[in-house]
């Protein structure tokens, strides 16, 4: 794939870089720092969305031609609010 910007994985999740390497991606990890929300909005992903832009923007600023992927994960059911899953069990 040539003339694609470079890609910045805004996270430093195994998850994550594990389902960009396996669709072939070359990508530079720059872990965003910034501070996640779990209160704000009645509506779930709108929290997801937040935060996955709170973490993409500033690494988009300092690498303008790049393509960065951030993104957030969060666990609720019935509207009530786990977090952030943190094992399979």
């Amino acid at each position: 794939m040539e003339n694609l910007p470079p890609v910045i994985l805004a996270s430093s999740s195994p998850r994550r870089s594990e389902l960009l390497a396996s669709m072939n991606i070359e990508f530079e990890i720059v872990p965003s720092h910034a501070e996640e929300i779990m209160e704000g909005s009645d509506f779930i992903p709108d929290l997801c969305e937040t935060n996955a832009r709170a973490k993409a923007e500033p690494i988009a600023e300092l690498h303008p031609e790049s393509l960065v992927v951030a993104a957030d994960t969060m666990v609720y059911l019935e509207d009530e609010l786990f977090g952030k899953p943190t094992h399979i069990d």
